[in-house]
């Protein structure tokens, strides 16, 4: 009677294969001279286990089967995904049992460019744009015109880079979940669960509401 199948999300099996099994990305090139580029996942499993390579080398017990398979596709992510550099900071992430920074709270902020220490606190620093003259009672005075620098931080164009970055790792976890579906692994079976695609629209909706 064959074991049951562990269930797991595609981000658990992630977690699990990198951060527990200790997993590593392999971006070594088997697949043969003129070969098309985003050969499947599996013809890789073949072409390793003909070879003899493993994810892992020495130094620590053997990494699991299924790790190294999930390993192997994160390595083969194609590039329309995000490719090697995407898959190197999805194995980062599921170390860490992490997701990517998409600026939850995020809002522009309107803030001094400069600040200045005074035995009073600390204040925004002024600069002089201009000069202004005041006759008063038949004498000229001229005075500064002062203004302080602002600027808006973060910027809108970065909390939309954070953002689209989380977009491209949810795409890319939805492309692992197809490529390791099946019968794929020998231990763990995908579930359909998935994080939050835009858990910012969340939070929005939660502001509006409280």
């Amino acid at each position: 009677m064959s074991r049951a199948k562990r269930e797991m999300s595609i981000k658990a099996a992630l977690e699990w294969a990198f951060g527990t099994e200790h997993a590593s990305l392999d971006f070594d090139d088997l697949a043969p001279q003129g070969a098309r580029p985003g050969m499947s996942t599996i013809w890789l499993m073949m072409q390793r286990g003909a070879l003899g390579c493993q994810i892992d080398g020495g130094g620590r017990s053997k990494t699991a089967d299924d790790a190294e398979t999930i390993a192997a596709s994160l390595a083969n992510l194609p590039v329309a995904h995000g490719g090697k550099p995407m898959a190197a900071d999805m194995a980062a992430w599921a170390r860490a049992g992490a997701t990517p920074d998409w600026m939850p709270d995020a809002t522009p902020r309107c803030v001094p460019v400069a600040w200045r220490n005074t035995k009073h606190g600390y204040f925004a620093r002024a600069e002089v744009v201009g000069k202004e003259v005041i006759t008063y009672r038949g004498r000229n005075t001229e005075y500064d015109l002062l203004a302080c620098p602002v600027t808006y931080t973060p910027t809108a164009q970065q909390i939309g880079m954070a953002r689209r970055r989380y977009l491209g790792w949810y795409g890319a976890l939805l492309h692992l979940r197809y490529d390791l579906g099946g019968d794929v692994l020998t231990h763990i079976r995908l579930t359909d669960s998935m994080p939050a695609l835009s858990p910012w629209r969340a939070e929005v909706n939660g502001s509006q509401a409280a």
